[in-house]
């Protein structure tokens, strides 16, 4: 619970499904390498130096000829692990498959591209889950559970990034929905509540880290990849227990309560308290059961067996958590109804594709917090 004399609560992320957080990097065939079972993220710059004098001049030879099929073949070849890396993680059968079958063989940009890999977040100490994914999964759910309304969301194809908005009235619209819930007259950034509680980035790690291939799927026979990514595989698919810890620390309130000599302003109304145990924990359930009942309507409609498994797993799952555990949603292939009011819009928008990676559902996992 966040109340006043508690400053700090644990919390705990435990995967169901795989996550991926990006990092905003795609790397290139030549940016790693697949040997021993193993992912290598290399710097393909400190390989060359260290390479041995014959060899650095078959790879300089190959680089002048900027032949790229040669040079990849040739950097796993040489590659040994005591050449040092950045960070090392487990890949699968089918990954290694298609990483040796096109490693050599890639003649055209598609072919390629299959070879890509999408780097999830890190730094100098391993990867992380950012805290504000987290915070921003839990706001969300709040605002959508307090919100009962409607507006028109029109399909925008210009950017392929985002398939939806809002016209620009009815964001102004939206705006102040959202500060109305949040007791403000306008949404004001120093003076939203939600600033008063700070979710810390999760503790790093390297070990809990894969490869696969994520998948997008739909109506019309759609099955398209989407290419490989670094991701953590949940419990569903290991069949292990992955606990990562976070903090979310809360402001004191003898700062907060300053705001209350702002209310003149006329942007704060007042004094919003949010509790973790009651406002966060039922908005984020009653998000995750409109979520899994939506994505299971889906996958009935294109009778997707194994996206029906999934959803059905995920619900029972939800039936055996306690009373300090909620099934929370985030990063990429959470999909436009985890991370927009749309589930909650009286003028709902059909989705027409979801995310999957090892058959299940992207984003998925318990979000545990300290009693």
């Amino acid at each position: 619970m966040i109340r006043r004399g508690k400053e700090t609560i644990n919390c705990r992320i435990t995967p169901l499904t795989c996550i991926h957080i990006g990092s905003g990097i795609e790397l290139a065939s030549y940016d790693y390498v697949i040997k021993n079972d193993n992912f290598y993220r290399i710097v393909f710059e400190d390989i060359f130096e260290k390479l041995s004098d014959e060899k650095r001049e078959k790879l300089i030879e190959y680089l002048e000829e900027s032949n790229i099929y040669k040079i990849r073949s040739y950097l796993k070849e040489c590659y040994d692990e005591k050449y040092g890396y950045l960070y090392k993680a487990s890949v699968s059968d089918d990954i290694k498959e298609k990483y040796n079958e096109k490693l050599a063989g890639a003649r055209n940009q598609n072919e390629q591209n299959a070879l890509s890999v999408f780097e999830f977040i890190g730094n100098f100490k391993g990867k992380y889950i950012p805290g504000s994914t987290i915070k921003g999964a839990i706001r969300s759910a709040f605002i959508g559970a307090n919100f009962d309304g409607s507006y028109n969301v029109d399909r925008y194809t210009k950017i392929r990034t985002a398939p939806f908005k809002s016209d620009d009235k009815e964001e102004i619209r939206i705006k102040n929905v959202e500060a109305s819930i949040l007791e403000l007259t306008k949404l004001e950034p120093k003076y939203d509540p939600f600033k008063n509680i700070y979710v810390t980035d999760t503790e790093s790690f390297e070990d809990l880290i894969e490869i696969t291939e994520v998948k997008r799927v739909g109506k019309k026979n759609i099955n398209l990849s989407m290419g490989n990514h670094e991701v953590i595989k949940g419990f569903f698919i290991t069949g292990k227990e992955k606990n990562i810890d976070f903090k979310i620390n809360v402001i004191n309130y003898s700062k907060a309560e300053e705001i209350m000599q702002n209310i003149s302003n006329g942007i704060v109304k007042g004094l919003k308290e949010l509790y973790l145990d009651t406002d966060f924990k039922d908005a984020l359930e009653e998000k995750a059961k409109r979520m899994i009942e939506s994505d299971l309507d889906f996958f009935k409609s294109i009778n997707n067996l194994d996206g029906i498994r999934a959803c059905e797993r995920l619900k029972e799952k939800m039936q055996e958590l306690g009373e300090n555990e909620v099934l929370i949603r985030f990063g990429k292939g959470a999909g436009f109804n985890s991370t927009t009011l749309n589930l909650f819009n009286k003028r709902k928008k059909e989705v027409f594709t979801r995310v999957l990676a090892d058959e299940y559902p992207m984003g998925w996992a318990i979000l545990s917090f300290e009693d």
